[in-house]
């Protein structure tokens, strides 16, 4: 996707946008309450609740503490049927880097065991015997986050992080490849939000404001035409996208996008809340923001 963007600038944003289908504007003039999760736990028209009404097993997998900013217990109310964290004794005796976290691989490795004891299992759906229940994971990669350490060879280097972080994505799409995952299953890697870095020239020159909300969106598989598509997406249209594709629902407002279709179709406008101005948000559309 070539013009995706982020709906905020944190990682609970992030995960608010594209897990609970809405964007964290706060109330002015003050945070949100509670938590950083706090009025973004009601699970209706979430993409983990409209999955489960289609009759989805909805997994969170993620090599960090997942009680860090209470994120398991949001998790849980928005409609995941389980949550794992770094506590798993899959990672007991790895190395840890920030947030306590293992390395990316780690993490893969760990979805790619839980499939494979999934298929091994027969995780039968009720009443057939052949089915499995269709399933939702969503991982949470830690490795590229600031101070941007390689695992592999301990140097402090961004761009060795982010050519470490491919090379996992790469082996993972290659490993659900050769699983035969993607004769009725979609890959999405995204990102949650522009990295806690300063804006380098170049980004301000080439996309100006729009520089401080744009995050990768690559999709595999399902029935997206292949090559790049245009048009203005973000982070919040997963769950209108999830809707369209699963049948649960088919209606969707101004502000939402749905792409995971044969003919993505964009959002008239998308918000992003801005992280260096705090109280602006962005609202792009046609002509103009």
């Amino acid at each position: 996707f070539t013009d995706f963007v982020a709906n905020g600038y944190t990682t609970d944003n992030g995960l608010i946008a594209q897990l609970n289908g809405r964007v964290a504007t706060p109330p002015a003039g003050s945070a949100r309450p509670g938590s950083v999760y706090g009025g973004y736990d009601e699970p209706y028209g979430s993409s983990v609740e409209l999955l489960g009404k289609a009759g989805y097993q909805r997994h969170f997998f993620g090599s960090f503490n997942v009680e860090f900013i209470n994120t398991r217990t949001w998790l849980t109310r928005v409609g995941f049927d389980s949550v794992e964290g770094v506590d798993h004794p899959f990672y007991k005796g790895l190395p840890r880097f920030e947030f306590g976290a293992a390395e990316d691989r780690a993490l893969f490795d760990r979805i790619l065991q839980w499939l494979d004891a999934r298929e091994n299992g027969r995780d039968v759906r009720a009443g057939t015997n052949e089915t499995l229940t269709p399933f939702f994971v969503t991982a949470l990669t830690i490795s590229t986050h600031p101070p941007f350490i390689n695992p592999e060879t301990g140097h402090a280097n961004e761009a060795e992080v982010f050519h470490y972080a491919d090379r996992q994505l790469a082996r993972l799409h290659r490993e659900l490849e050769q699983r035969g995952f993607f004769k009725n299953g979609i890959l999405l890697i995204t990102g949650d939000h522009r990295s806690m870095t300063p804006m380098h020239a170049e980004e301000r020159e080439r996309y100006g404001d729009r520089a401080f909300a744009r995050v990768p969106l690559i999709a595999v598989g399902g029935p997206l035409p292949r090559g790049a598509i245009q048009g203005r997406f973000q982070q919040s249209d997963l769950a209108p996208s999830l809707a369209y594709l699963t049948g649960t629902q088919s209606c969707r407002n101004a502000g939402q996008g749905t792409y995971l279709r044969p003919d993505p179709q964009p959002a008239q406008y998308t918000l992003h809340v801005r992280g260096d101005e705090h109280g602006r948000i962005d609202v792009a559309f046609d002509g103009g923001a």
